[in-house]
């Protein structure tokens, strides 16, 4: 067997150019597979935003035909309740308003003891319309000591967005918040700030709070989030069964405390 040829240094370079290039259009080809898959990627995270904004905005549709009252005066739930004539004395007492029994479709306990009403009519003039668009110095919370509060019922998205704000409005980075007719969320701010101008914005989604979430702010969600984690710990233990069963069931939704109730700024 003969001695092994060593290439030459000219063959060695033309063998070396040859891999270099099977590498470089290797990688050519895996960097525009990783850019498609991107790309791909992108378009099915946007198609997954616009499907959950549609299944919240249907959710809308649906919870705000129903107003819930909450509050430490709303009565305790006792066996054998009629929460239709409860919620009909309720609004009369708190609100002056006059709900007729035709109006109701259906009123239900929560666990949490909110008393939730499903309306049938909408129209301005009605139970409903006067319940929740309440305009004018005192209309928002009459009788304030009577701790009853009259919301239009939110997705849990829309609920977590109310109890961010109420913190925000606490803290001063909004100036004021409302539940508005669509069953979102709508905030007063400055355009700019310092100014003395105002515009309302309707959140749709978390990304348009952002810039009014200041540190101080989700300092104070943390508290609250603690809060209200030890209050539903002592609330389950003042519950039966069947009331606790239900109040397990809703524990993703976000409430707001006692004294912040949401549409009923004072």
């Amino acid at each position: 067997m003969g001695p092994k040829k060593i290439p030459s240094a000219a063959e060695s370079q033309v063998d070396y150019d040859k891999k270099f290039k099977e590498q470089t259009e290797r990688l050519n080809n895996l960097e525009k597979r990783l850019v498609k898959t991107e790309t791909s990627v992108k378009a099915m995270e946007k198609s997954l935003n616009i499907i959950n904004a549609q299944i919240t905005d249907l959710k809308r549709q649906n919870v705000k035909q129903c107003i819930a009252f909450s509050g430490r005066d709303v009565p305790k739930w006792i066996p054998g309740e009629d929460a239709t004539a409860i919620f009909i004395q309720l609004a009369r007492k708190k609100y002056g308003v006059r709900v007729a029994k035709d109006d109701l479709a259906v009123v239900h306990r929560r666990g949490n003891g909110q008393l939730v009403a499903k309306f049938n009519n909408f129209h301005e003039g009605s139970g409903y319309y006067r319940l929740v668009v309440r305009r004018g110095k005192g209309s928002m919370n009459p009788n304030p000591k009577l701790h009853v509060f009259a919301n239009v019922l939110l997705t849990p998205m829309d609920a977590k967005i109310r109890f961010y704000v109420s913190i925000a409005k606490r803290v001063g980075t909004i100036l004021f918040y409302e539940q508005l007719l669509s069953g979102r969320i709508g905030i007063v701010v400055p355009i700019t700030a310092g100014s003395d101008e105002t515009k309302k914005i309707a959140i749709n989604e978390f990304e348009d709070l952002k810039p009014y979430l200041s540190e101080e702010v989700l300092k104070e969600i943390e508290t609250a989030n603690k809060k209200r984690k030890e209050a539903r710990k002592s609330k389950k233990k003042e519950l039966n069964s069947q009331q606790v069963d239900e109040l397990l069931r809703s524990e993703t939704e976000q409430e707001d405390e006692d004294d912040a109730p949401g549409m009923d700024v004072s």
